[in-house]
């Protein structure tokens, strides 16, 4: 009979220390917080919802009232003055990136406009489709945080 001994007490100082580095930083919540906002905002502008389609068009009512004020309607971006979509911010909280409104009639109208209304459509602009580009960017950016810590 062959018996080997493994001092193992390394290999768990070294998962103690692996595990100590799996929680994220503030800092590093809010950098992926704010690559979620940036890619929300810029999809968004685009007329882009976070699966990928086109937003449903604004009302003929409403493309006529965007158009006299001189702010287009060919592109549905869900922004008129930029209060709802610049009142978006990111929030840390408990080990949790959040997105928060400090307006709380700017977080109804977001809410609405991403879950639609019987007079609004649903337009998903404040989502990431956990399947997409976006997912796969943020989570890209995630393993190299890990990666950086992992080569200290």
């Amino acid at each position: 009979m062959f018996r080997l001994d493994i001092d193992i007490s390394d290999i768990e100082r070294r998962l103690g220390e692996m595990e100590s580095q799996a929680t994220w930083t503030d800092e590093e919540l809010r950098n992926i917080g704010r690559r979620a906002l940036d890619i929300i905002e810029r999809r968004t502008e685009r007329g882009i919802d976070a699966f990928g389609k086109p937003f449903k068009p604004y009302s003929t009512r409403y493309a006529k009232f965007r158009k006299e004020a001189k702010r287009g309607a060919d592109v549905v971006n869900l922004q008129f003055e930029g209060h709802m979509r610049g009142d978006v911010h990111v929030v840390v909280d408990e080990g949790s990136a959040l997105l928060a409104f400090a307006n709380a009639n700017f977080a109804k109208r977001a809410f609405w406009h991403n879950e639609g209304t019987r007079h609004l459509p649903q337009r998903r602009w404040l989502d990431i489709d956990p399947n997409g580009v976006d997912t796969r960017d943020l989570t890209e950016m995630a393993l190299e945080m890990i990666r950086s810590r992992l080569s200290r």
